[in-house]
């Protein structure tokens, strides 16, 4: 980073530049957490992005919650609990979700990464 404020504008322009996904940073207590992307993430994204999938991304807002149990009713009722779960799982992986809270307080909410 060359400048305060400059640096990351030129970590997300090489990203581009390159074909890769844009890096992923996250504001803790602790500082910052910056993911960079790998070649080869794009394509594996793409195919697990089933219709559930796409239909929940296309229906939430940023930073909008949804229960697992909400999620199954709305849009994996024809699938089971536990792969409703693994959908939730998979975004959560792919930094479309983020997850919050445990056990039955569980809830995802969506990132605003794209």
């Amino acid at each position: 980073m060359e400048r305060i404020g400059r640096g990351m504008q030129k970590i997300i322009q090489s990203s581009v530049d390159l074909g890769l996904r844009q890096p992923q940073s996250e504001d803790r207590e602790t500082g910052v957490t910056l993911t960079l992307w790998g070649p080869g993430s794009a394509p594996e994204e793409q195919a697990s992005l089933n219709a559930r999938r796409q239909a929940l991304l296309a229906a939430m807002k940023l930073e909008e919650r949804i229960r697992p149990a909400e999620y199954r009713e709305r849009f994996a009722a024809e699938v089971s609990e536990r792969q409703a779960r693994r959908d939730l799982m998979a975004m959560e992986e792919l930094g479309l979700l983020r997850v919050e809270g445990a056990g039955a307080t569980t809830a995802y909410v969506r990132t605003n990464r794209t």
